[in-house]
């Protein structure tokens, strides 16, 4: 009886910690990220290069802290679980969800270039793990295609700022910095602290957690990183999706999902390869981490085919790619409970 009490507890205090790891990560992002960018706003940084930079970074604070942190103790396999895992999450059942309910038309040439990046980034990914370790070649050059995207983001972001000069009159021109600065600096400040100290804290408790979930149920804790955490830290993806499914645009949750795979195949895998020295793909989490791979690639087809064709999305690429991702949890969950 003493024994069974204390394993219920010991799941009380793991689902406990689970929780506030990822609220503390969610809230902390926010106001991270909102700090960020009156920051960046005060010190006249234009609003569209604030948005190509700060503002999609925001999204995947969640995954950077947490494979990051991950990396720095040396637990590689859920650094690299959480970020190949929240590419699929993302992809496959958010960006489903999102089509599902509403198809959508398409600027291809907003959508191609960020496609492509993404299609190649998390191709490199999968070539790089075929060798169950991603070292830290491997990672520089993932760091670099990062950073590509980075700087085409903000070429775009400048392009678009001089085009809508061109064609606004003087008084729209005006600076639009003076409403930021009517924050506190004070205030704004210890939100940016408060934020960065939720995020790590959050993603501290987070990990802890997980790695005791882990050895209660004798799996890997890549297993657990590549469903529960890398769903988890995709929660603001999903919130962004929701958000422009009510307001039906679904453009919008489309842009955020590819930029945030991105940041997750190039800045957070390379990222942690570089901090622990190279990321070690185990025998028994091979296959479950090129499953997860390999099927964010047949995800990506099937978004990308009528896209190409048509210029638009349908309700029923949606519905297959959530059926992708319901098969693969399926088999996740038969791996832990076998």
């Amino acid at each position: 009886m003493f024994d069974l009490f204390t394993s219920q507890s010991a799941w009380i205090l793991i689902l406990l910690g689970v929780a506030a790891g990822f609220v503390l990560i969610i809230f902390g992002g926010d106001f991270f990220v909102d700090s960020a960018v009156w920051l960046a706003e005060i010190t006249r940084i234009p609003k569209m290069v604030i948005g190509a930079t700060v503002v999609s970074i925001g999204t995947t604070l969640p995954e950077i802290f947490v494979s990051f942190t991950a990396a720095a103790q040396g637990q590689t396999a859920m650094a690299i679980g959480n970020a190949a895992g929240s590419i699929f999450c993302n992809l496959a059942l958010i960006l489903g969800l999102t089509l599902a309910f509403k198809s959508a038309v398409i600027d291809k040439k907003e959508f191609l270039p960020k496609f492509i990046i993404f299609a190649a980034s998390s191709l490199l990914l999968l070539i790089f793990a075929l060798n169950k370790r991603i070292g830290a070649a491997e990672s520089s050059v993932l760091i670099g295609v990062f950073l590509l995207f980075m700087f085409l983001n903000v070429f775009s972001a400048k392009k678009r700022m001089k085009e809508r000069e061109l064609l606004s009159s003087p008084s729209e021109q005006a600076d639009t910095t003076e409403p930021q600065k009517k924050k506190k600096p004070c205030i704004m400040v210890m939100l940016l602290i408060a934020g960065a100290a939720g995020i790590a804290v959050g993603a501290n408790l987070l990990i802890d957690s997980v790695s005791a979930a882990a050895a209660k149920l004798s799996v890997s804790e890549q297993i657990i990183s590549l469903t529960v955490v890398a769903l988890g830290t995709s929660l603001p993806e999903l919130i962004t999706a929701l958000t422009s499914l009510k307001k039906s645009n679904a453009e919008i949750s489309m842009g955020n999902i590819l930029g945030a795979n991105i940041l997750n195949a190039t800045l957070i895998t390379g990222g942690s390869g570089l901090i622990a020295g190279g990321l070690t793909v185990a025998a028994g989490d091979f296959l479950p981490l090129m499953l997860s791979i390999g099927l964010a690639l047949a995800a990506a087809a099937t978004l990308i085919i009528p896209v190409l064709a048509k210029g638009r999305t349908y309700r029923a690429q949606g519905v297959v790619m959530m059926c992708l991702y319901f098969a693969y949890t399926a088999y996740m969950i038969m791996n832990i409970i076998t």
